[in-house]
C-alpha cells in the first residue's frame, strides 16, 4: 500500500478526507459515533472540519479495521490501550519537568542567597487584613514562580 500524501492545511472538509483516506463520508460519519476519540469540529453551518489529527486517527481506524481485520470492539480496544500508552508518556514527562522545576527554585534561592525562609511582614508577600495575599508594588522585592496548585515565593533581590 502506498503511503497517503496529506496536504499540509490546518482543516480538511468530510469530502477532502473522502478522498484522502479512501473511506466514504457515511462511514466516517459513523465511525464518529463508535470511536469518541473521533470528534471533528463543526463550523456555524454544521460542516465537519477535521484536524490533521482526526485525519491520522481515520487512517490508524482504516487500518485496524481493514487491513489487521480487527472488529469494531477490538479496535476501540486497541485505540484505548494505545491512548492510555501515551498518557503514561506524558505522566513521566511531567514528572521530569516536576523535578527540573525543583532543581531551578533551588538554584534560585541559591543564587539569591536565601534558604527556606517564611515571608515577613511588609516583604513581597503578605497576609491582608482579611486573610488575603496581596503583593508590594515592588517587582525587585519578589519572584513567584506558580506550578500547578504549588505556590512558592522566592523573594530575590537584583545584583
Amino acid at each position: 500500500m502506498a503511503p497517503t500524501v496529506i496536504p499540509d492545511k490546518l482543516y480538511y472538509r468530510i469530502g477532502e478526507v473522502e478522498a484522502i483516506t479512501e473511506v466514504p463520508a457515511y462511514v466516517l460519519r459513523y465511525w464518529e459515533s463508535e470511536f469518541k476519540l473521533l470528534r471533528p469540529k463543526k463550523n456555524p453551518a454544521g460542516q465537519r472540519l477535521y484536524r490533521r489529527k482526526d485525519l491520522d486517527l481515520v487512517l490508524r481506524i482504516k487500518s485496524l479495521l481493514y487491513d489487521e481485520r480487527l472488529t469494531l470492539e477490538g479496535a476501540k480496544k486497541r485505540l484505548r490501550n494505545e491512548s492510555r500508552a501515551n498518557q503514561m508518556d506524558l505522566g513521566l514527562r511531567g514528572a521530569a519537568l516536576e523535578e527540573a522545576l525543583r532543581r531551578l527554585r533551588e538554584r534560585l534561592r541559591a543564587q539569591c542567597g536565601l534558604g527556606r525562609g517564611v515571608a515577613q511582614p511588609g516583604s513581597a508577600l503578605d497576609w491582608g487584613s482579611r486573610g488575603r495575599w496581596f503583593k508590594s508594588s515592588r517587582p525587585d522585592q519578589f519572584l513567584l514562580a506558580v506550578m500547578g496548585r504549588f505556590r512558592t515565593v522566592v523573594p530575590c533581590r537584583r545584583p
